[in-house]
């Protein structure tokens, strides 16, 4: 497989995306890589030769990738390789577990607004605000997402 190198760049921007969001950078490249390749499912030596990366660096970013959900892999009658895929067809379980994190989160802010002394009013304010923002979030994002698929 050989990509463009306007494709290599996506590859890197996408990386770099998802590097800022906390993300290991071999690990942000190959979802880079399995959203640009034309072939949606890469074996290991495919994904490691096209970002030449070593086979440690590779192993331990697609078992990570495994491990949150954002790659699965098939295999196929007769080969033994496994092929890697993004888990795009999952994105709105995805979403729901995103949605679920944040709620667990805030179930903590409140736990420290509840310990708080209340002394400084400007803090509690902001506090209050997120706390409130991310209960409207977990209310109403599951019902956007229940609304965009009956529109399909």
């Amino acid at each position: 497989m050989t990509m463009t190198k306007e494709r290599k760049q996506l590859v890197e921007r996408i990386g770099i995306y998802y590097e800022r969001s906390g993300m290991q950078p071999v690990a942000s490249r190959i979802l880079g890589l399995l959203l640009v390749s034309e072939e949606t499912e890469l074996t290991f030596d495919a994904i490691r030769e096209e970002l030449n990366v070593s086979k440690s660096a590779t192993s331990n970013a697609l078992n990570l990738l495994l491990r949150l959900g954002n790659i699965e892999y098939i295999t196929k009658p007769g080969d033994r390789k496994r092929y890697f895929k993004s888990a795009l067809e999952h994105w709105t379980d995805a979403m729901q577990d995103r949605v679920n994190d944040m709620l667990s989160f805030n179930k903590l802010l409140v736990q420290v607004k509840e310990i708080r002394t209340g002394e400084n009013k400007d803090f509690e304010n902001k506090l209050d605000e997120v706390i409130n923002f991310m209960e409207y979030l977990g209310k109403e994002l599951p019902l956007l997402i229940e609304n965009w698929k009956n529109k399909k």
